[in-house]
């Protein structure tokens, strides 16, 4: 199973990517416009759709097919 950073204790200092750690992505909650391409795109289940598109970083495993079908652009790498 692949490691996973955590989103609260993250300082962006990119050491995790040379070592294949996942860092799942998020979505812009003043951006997305709840349309729920994303959530129909994830193979893992990890995209819900509240007000807004919610991802949880437990089930992400960042293989970024949410990303290109935003039609907003809300969806980026943590």
């Amino acid at each position: 199973m692949p490691r996973k950073v955590n989103p609260d204790t993250c300082i962006g200092c990119g050491a995790c990517v040379d070592q294949g750690i996942i860092m799942p992505r998020k979505v812009n909650p003043d951006t997305c416009i709840g349309c729920g391409a994303c959530v129909d795109q994830c193979a893992f289940g990890a995209i819900t759709l509240e007000d807004v598109s919610v991802i949880d970083p437990s089930l992400c495993q960042d293989c970024g097919a949410c990303e290109p079908v935003c039609p907003v652009g809300a969806i980026s790498e943590e």
